[in-house]
């Protein structure tokens, strides 16, 4: 995925009610990595590099990821 179209993805996932979380930084500086979970409950990660905006560097904070489609 292009660094230019995560936050984009990130505001279709919000807009069908999924939540997220990130996008974060665990890599090298312009990695970014946003999660969420697929209807049937498993933990999916889209990530990229080159994402030039300021992001927290950590882990993921998945308590909050449930959702019914």
């Amino acid at each position: 995925m292009a660094a230019r179209d995560l936050p984009r993805f990130q505001a279709r996932l919000h807009a069908h009610g999924v939540p997220t979380e990130g996008p974060l930084q665990l890599g090298f500086p312009g990695q970014a990595s946003l999660y969420f979970n697929d209807p049937a409950g498993n933990l999916l990660e889209l990530t990229c590099t080159g994402y030039s905006r300021p992001i927290p560097v950590r882990p993921p904070d998945l308590s909050g990821l449930a959702w019914t489609p």
